[in-house]
């Protein structure tokens, strides 16, 4: 990706490849849930209206607690969580790598971030 409009990261639906979400570069948190006015928008019940928000890092820094290869950051203020692989993250933060597949609340649907 090497056009400056491009997305710094995206995540994309394992089970719809085409389906793409482009993530808000740093500092704009990118949010994800049912309301309409959220970046992401999934129509799943288990998904809170204003379930996530996922934050690139920003260029050049390495996160605290995140190690070389953390590229977002993603917190979670839902009922039913998010997950992170097998991990439940639920009203906290938890930091994602390239390659991490999150899923959101019971959805079954999978993304991974590229």
């Amino acid at each position: 990706m090497s056009s400056s409009s491009s997305p710094p990261a995206w995540l994309r639906s394992l089970q719809s490849p085409s389906k793409i979400f482009p993530l808000r570069p740093y500092p704009t948190p990118t949010t994800v849930g049912r309301h309409e006015e959220c970046d992401v928008v999934l129509p799943a019940q288990s998904v809170s209206r204003h379930h996530c928000t996922i934050q690139v890092s920003c260029p050049g820094e390495r996160p605290e607690g995140g190690g070389e290869e953390a590229v977002a950051i993603i917190r979670d203020s839902s009922f039913n969580g998010c997950f992170v692989g097998d991990d439940l993250v639920r009203n906290r933060a938890e930091w994602l790598r390239n390659g991490d597949v999150v899923r959101f609340g019971n959805d079954k649907e999978k993304y991974v971030l590229e």
